[in-house]
């Protein structure tokens, strides 16, 4: 009789192992849509398998039991929005993704705008720091200002356009740092009116960094790739991971953020070089470009 009912035990456990596996998985997953009219408006479509219910998060406080809901934020930002979907017994899973809000139906227009957009060093605070890492960007140096001392570089016009080209315009002027130009040049350390005689260093030439149009992939809404001999944007001899100095790659890469002030916006882009530094610069872009300071000659 005992080795009936273990038996009988056993069959009974052996069935209700089956009944779990036949339950069927509860799986979170979502995407959305920026509505083409209004653009901090987001339309969120529910993919979810076997959920009865549902608890959206809109990353800001606000929350949803709706399936697929609708939901506008109050402004431009990163939101991470999070679903959680619940079946039978209390077993649920959940799903997170990030949302950017620039304003914009395409967010990557925060770069190019409609069709092209221009960019400029700022001319407010330090334009160009170096320090050891994000968290101590200006250790090494805090960079230079508008004071009349770099004017050239402040000239310098950075285009990205929509369809993936990025021109640089150098309006005739450029400057001869001490990384490329040796002291005895007469350019070394000043800014000069570009000529083919004076971009030559060390029997390089040097012009393929002067104004010209090249390509560039804007990944992630994080980085940009500058593809083309000469395509540059910080300091020109600034390379993907270390300085190339006067030997000019296929392509440079770097980081970028971005943040929208009343009147302009402001992207900043990121070199990092591990132990040799992390170069930032800061680069504007006005809505009116009547409302940029004064540049001190």
């Amino acid at each position: 009789m005992r080795y009936i009912i273990i038996i009988l035990g056993i069959i009974i456990i052996s069935c209700n192992n089956e009944n779990n596996d036949l339950e069927p998985q509860i799986i979170a997953d979502f995407g959305y849509e920026i509505d083409s009219l209004d653009y901090f408006k987001v339309h969120f479509t529910n993919f979810s398998e076997n959920a009865r219910s549902f608890l959206w998060d809109f990353g800001n406080g606000d929350s949803s039991n709706l399936e697929n809901p609708t939901y506008t934020y109050a402004g431009m930002g990163t939101y991470n929005v999070s679903l959680t979907v619940y079946g039978p017994d209390g077993i649920k899973n959940s799903k997170t993704q990030n949302i950017t809000l620039y304003g914009y139906t395409d967010p990557n227009s925060i770069l190019y705008g409609k069709q092209s957009k221009t960019w400029k060093l700022c001319r407010v605070g330090s334009a160009v720091t170096l320090g050891p890492n994000p968290s101590q960007p200006d250790l090494w140096w805090e960079g230079f200002y508008n004071d009349g001392s770099r004017t050239c570089l402040y000239k310098h016009e950075f285009i990205f356009n929509k369809d993936g080209t990025f021109e640089f315009v150098d309006h005739g002027v450029f400057w001869g740092d001490h990384t490329i130009w040796p002291p005895e040049d007469p350019v070394y350390e000043s800014c000069f009116e570009v000529s083919s005689n004076n971009m030559v260093v060390n029997n390089t030439d040097l012009s393929a960094w002067l104004s010209g149009v090249h390509n560039y992939e804007f990944l992630y809404g994080r980085e940009i790739i500058l593809r083309g001999k000469g395509a540059w944007i910080g300091f020109p001899y600034l390379g993907t991971s270390s300085n190339h100095g006067t030997n000019l790659p296929d392509s440079v890469a770097f980081t970028v953020n971005f943040e929208q002030m009343s009147s302009y916006d402001l992207m900043t882009v990121n070199f990092d070089h591990g132990e040799n530094g992390f170069w930032t610069f800061r680069y504007v872009s006005y809505k009116n470009w009547q409302d940029e300071p004064q540049l001190i000659e």
